[in-house]
């Protein structure tokens, strides 16, 4: 399964593509793709040789197109029965339009929110969950609140990957000191204490920033005083 999306990239096109300024590789972000038609681009997506760099450079380039066509077709993939599908789908939603200020994302919204509660495939979970780190939830209650729902059972997901999604999902509900932001926050503290050294790593870094949103709980101090003897040094 390829990886999700580093979480350091934000939404901003600037962002994405000056993120890649040193990078040594000739096109980093794909624009070589930008012209080549939407199935061959989804087909070399779906090839097995496809690794992640030149996974990401192929998304890059479909979320540059902003056409109401290429939003349809996303949303075909996200509601289709293959996993990957579903993961390119919500992938490519999750910035569609990302340097026109993303049009398509209140649209995208209720497609994701429906295939996180019914997605199971691995590589499908990863990409949807991933896709609201990027979208947020519209600044609606019960966005967020369906979301948890689903959200709190994938906490425990055998795969690291998709827990490491999780976080940002959780990340993104938390809105400053409301219900179910504090449910989220919560949910944030148990996966400082995940198996996995990325998902430890990031619901730790997203936890640092609480004070910012007028979040100040006592498992929250904890949650972060535990990582201080963590074997890894880094966190």
């Amino acid at each position: 399964m390829r990886g999700s999306l580093p979480e350091g990239l934000c939404s901003g096109w600037w962002m994405v593509e000056t993120r890649f300024m040193s990078d040594q590789r000739e096109d980093p972000v794909g624009h070589r793709f930008d012209s080549v038609d939407f199935e061959q681009v989804l087909d070399e997506l779906r090839g097995p040789g496809t690794v992640e760099d030149e996974y990401w450079e192929r998304i890059w380039a479909l979320q540059r197109r902003v056409g109401r066509g290429t939003f349809d077709r996303c949303v075909g993939l996200l509601n289709g029965p293959d996993g990957l599908d579903r993961r390119i789908g919500a992938d490519v939603l999750s910035q569609l339009g990302y340097r026109d200020d993303k049009p398509w994302a209140d649209e995208s919204i209720p497609h994701l929110l429906s295939r996180l509660e019914d997605s199971t495939d691995e590589d499908a979970l990863v990409g949807i969950a991933g896709a609201f780190q990027h979208l947020g939830y519209g600044d609606n209650e019960d966005h967020r609140r369906m979301a948890l729902s689903r959200l709190r059972e994938l906490c425990g997901h055998p795969d690291a990957d998709v827990r490491e999604s999780v976080v940002s999902a959780l990340h993104a509900a938390v809105d400053g000191p409301d219900t179910l932001s504090l449910e989220a926050v919560l949910l944030l503290c148990e996966l400082t204490r995940d198996g996995a050294r990325d998902v430890r790593d990031w619901a730790t870094f997203w936890l640092m920033e609480l004070p910012e949103k007028g979040i100040d709980l006592p498992e929250v101090r904890a949650a972060l005083w535990a990582r201080i003897t963590d074997k890894d040094q880094e966190i």
